[in-house]
């Protein structure tokens, strides 16, 4: 592969991650407003709603673990060119995500799995244990 073809695909990768995570928010921000409006009251629809939840959650997981081999692999391309014009050393995420210890793709990979699953728990506290207080309809 050429330097251009791993930048172009570098940048269609960093797309789709931003498609799953923008889907994540739109997916937790709807059970959300759900179990706000209506779910706090119905036990059986808000228990299918869940395993909706979790099946929609192990999809974007599968995405996420798709994305991230193939970027293993884009990384791997992108050390094996013998020269590189762009000047960059090093394919992956922004100085930002780096952190002391993991380099930017390990420590990027960390951060949104571990989001990920505290959302999860998150949700399945609001979803089974929380006490939602019950509204009287105004009228």
């Amino acid at each position: 592969m050429s330097e251009a073809e791993i930048l172009a695909n570098a940048i269609q990768a960093a797309q789709a991650t931003a498609a799953i995570f923008s889907l994540f928010l739109t997916i937790v921000s709807a059970y959300i407003a759900a179990l706000y409006f209506f779910l706090y009251r119905a036990p059986r629809l808000r228990l299918m709603t869940f395993c909706l939840l979790s099946i929609a959650f192990v999809a974007l997981g599968a995405m996420a673990m798709n994305l991230q081999y193939l970027g293993e692999g884009l990384h791997t391309a992108w050390q094996k060119l013998p020269q590189k014009t762009t000047g960059m050393e090093v394919l992956g995420p922004p100085i930002v995500v780096r952190s002391l210890f993991l380099d930017g793709r390990v420590a990027a990979a960390w951060a949104a799995w571990i989001l990920g699953g505290v959302v999860y728990l998150a949700l399945t506290y609001l979803t089974f244990i929380y006490p939602w207080p019950s509204r009287q309809l105004q009228g």
